[in-house]
């Protein structure tokens, strides 16, 4: 599993699948389009395996200004 913006970086994917991972979990609060989706995909395709991401995205009202995972 990696959460939030560790999707963002390619070490903690690439250490999971080294460790024997196939499928990857990714509980996730960005905001905005954060463009998460094209990541996702591209650090499935770097180490073979598969990526399920789960986001609140606009779940919160949008006067609240969210400044992070």
């Amino acid at each position: 599993m990696v959460i939030c913006s560790d999707g963002y970086l390619m070490d903690w994917p690439r250490i999971l699948a080294l460790s024997g991972a196939r499928l990857i979990l990714t509980p996730a609060d960005w905001w905005g389009d954060a463009k998460q989706l094209g990541l996702w995909r591209t650090r499935a395709a770097e180490d073979g395996i598969s990526m399920v991401g789960a986001n609140r995205q606009q779940q919160r009202p949008h006067k609240w200004r969210n400044t992070g995972c």
